[in-house]
């Protein structure tokens, strides 16, 4: 690992992180794809960029197809769903190898959430990538698999195998804070 504290966010970019913050900070006034472009300025000096960053938009558009269908629309008129898909689709415009993403649930229908963790767990796979999810449904995060960590007042209570852990009473000791783990 390398340490990223006080580092330029193109340096970060570039050892292969990349961030989905809280709120779904999409371009409003600028298209879907512009949107996704705008995730890969950072390689605009690269030789290479145009075809690499082609290349990265389909495959975003094979994820999330109804951006593709949208592409030409203005990014601000999307529901908060396609927004949230945009956002992802733009965090993966760099081909990252870790996705840090802050409540993609956060204010989204249940069934539009289930979408967007359906094409997490599709992505994890398909491009290897590693999901850093911060989300308060735990049920929802365990979808994706792998580790989970859950912390409460800043300290890690709950440490283990997202499958083997399921929802069961050490979540909601943790949780709940009735019992230490």
């Amino acid at each position: 690992g390398h340490e990223i504290t006080g580092q330029a966010p193109e340096n970060i970019a570039r050892l292969g992180f990349s961030m989905v913050p809280e709120g779904r900070d999409v371009f409003g006034s600028l298209t879907t794809e512009e949107n996704l472009l705008v995730g890969t300025g950072m390689h605009a000096r690269e030789r290479g960029w145009r075809s690499r960053a082609a290349d990265e938009l389909e495959a975003v558009y094979a994820t999330f197809p109804m951006l593709k269908e949208r592409r030409h629309g203005q990014a601000g008129l999307l529901s908060g769903g396609q927004q949230q898909m945009l956002v992802i689709g733009r965090a993966l415009m760099t081909n990252p190898r870790l996705v840090a993403i802050d409540e993609p649930s956060l204010g989204l229908a249940p069934n539009i959430n289930d979408q967007v963790y359906e094409r997490l767990i599709a992505l994890r796979a398909q491009r290897q990538l590693t999901l850093l999810i911060v989300e308060q449904s735990s049920a929802r995060a365990m979808m994706v698999g792998g580790r989970m960590i859950l912390m409460r007042g800043g300290q890690i209570v709950l440490d283990g195998d997202a499958r083997t852990l399921g929802n069961g009473e050490a979540i909601q000791a943790a949780y709940f804070g009735y019992e230490d783990h």
